[in-house]
């Protein structure tokens, strides 16, 4: 005769991850810090596209970009490439260079290495307000394009090779290396000082553009479904932080 034993019940509770769990208590605590609350986010999961935090971005950008050309005003002809005649002339010749884009001469570190800097910032933007790859890819060509047929014009013509450079190599720099970097630092426990500098580094408009939502109060909804990883009962999970 066999003895029966009762067999352990299942359970099908999908566990959150720990890091998920301290967001929603500090979110229910009035505590709201971007960087925090993208930190707890796990490797499996989906943001929704944030298009008004998109546009507050690029006015951002546009602002920074009539700033950049300000400065380069005041720099001497040998770092900015253009002369006192140019400097001179620029409402007159906006409408000329406008009309004839062609190869510029500028110095190497310039077209090669700041330019596709400032292409992957500009498609990191896009990811981390929730847009695809190919339309991150996309806004940072029309950012580069509105930057060559806006401001700069007053001062020479639209950059044929930088129209191409900023955001194709930018984009490549954005997905293959910025991505992983900021990856690999939301997953760890805690963060060094290089860790954030790195954050920083790879989304400037994103530290600007979060200091400007908190200097006018404005609240960012992140919107994130959490699916379980396999070989888990198949349950999704909606999370959504109200960030102040």
């Amino acid at each position: 005769m066999g003895i029966y034993l009762p067999s352990p019940p299942v359970s099908t509770e999908v566990p959150v991850p720990d890091q998920v769990s301290k967001s929603f208590n500090a979110a229910s605590e009035g505590e709201s810090a971007i960087q925090d609350t993208t930190a707890a986010i796990p490797r499996s999961y989906n943001k929704s596209k944030d298009q008004g935090g998109l546009w507050r971005d690029t006015g951002i950008i546009v602002g920074a970009q009539v700033a950049a050309i300000g400065v380069l005003y005041v720099m001497p002809e040998s770092v900015s490439g253009w002369s006192p005649q140019q400097k001179k002339n620029s409402l007159r010749n906006y409408e000329q260079n406008v009309r004839n884009p062609g190869i510029d001469k500028d110095k190497f570190y310039l077209n090669y290495i700041l330019h596709p800097y400032w292409g992957a910032a500009y498609y990191t933007r896009a990811r981390e307000r929730g847009f695809e790859e190919g339309q991150s890819f996309l806004y940072s060509a029309a950012i580069s394009t509105l930057y060559e047929f806006g401001v700069e014009c007053f001062f020479e013509k639209p950059s044929i090779q930088d129209m191409f450079v900023t955001p194709v190599v930018g984009s490549v720099i954005g997905k293959y290396l910025f991505e992983p970097v900021r990856k690999n630092i939301r997953q760890k426990a805690e963060h060094d000082w290089y860790d954030e500098a790195l954050m920083v580094a790879t989304d400037p408009i994103g530290v600007l553009s979060n200091s400007f939502e908190k200097m006018f109060g404005i609240k960012s909804q992140l919107e994130v479904n959490y699916t379980a990883p396999a070989g888990s009962p198949k349950v999704d999970l909606m999370v959504k932080f109200q960030l102040r």
